[in-house]
């Protein structure tokens, strides 16, 4: 264990000094730098670079077209929760035909079924696999 931890503390101090020599270079070159949020691996320059991108395309895109984009999302997020309401209606409606009754207000119960839809249906798809709602996914889609 003691040559595991003296191979660990001898590499540190490898970097360390490699560090501060590379910091005295770039000094002596008169470029500015902060070496204290180095990425350490490939996945976090593939992000930081997507990052970048990201920037630049909003950049081009202007006010109004993200205007639109952002807009977009919860209009198709609102036609599914609608579709969802009106789809329960109906099967609620249905289920009660047997027994000899029916959805006397439908209005009324549309506006419950409607409003507990809104409140469920993007919690239930942020616990899905895909993360986000429908109206979330094609916004990302639609910037990439």
């Amino acid at each position: 264990m003691s040559d595991n931890n003296k191979k660990i503390e001898d590499i540190t101090n490898e970097i360390k000094e490699a560090k501060e020599e590379i910091i005295e270079e770039l000094k002596e070159e008169n470029i500015e730098t902060n070496l204290d949020g180095v990425l350490e691996n490939e996945e976090d320059v593939k992000k930081q670079l997507l990052k970048g991108d990201d920037k630049i395309s909003k950049k081009k895109q202007g006010i109004l077209g993200r205007f639109f984009q952002n807009l977009i999302s919860p209009l198709i997020d609102q036609t599914i929760s609608l579709a969802i309401a009106v789809a329960i209606l109906f099967l609620f409606d249905a289920s009660l035909k047997p027994f000899g009754y029916h959805v006397a207000k439908m209005v009324e119960m549309f506006f419950f079924i409607y409003i507990g839809i809104n409140i469920l249906y993007p919690s239930i798809m942020k616990t899905t696999k895909l993360r986000a709602t429908v109206g979330e996914i094609v916004l990302n889609k639609i910037e990439k």
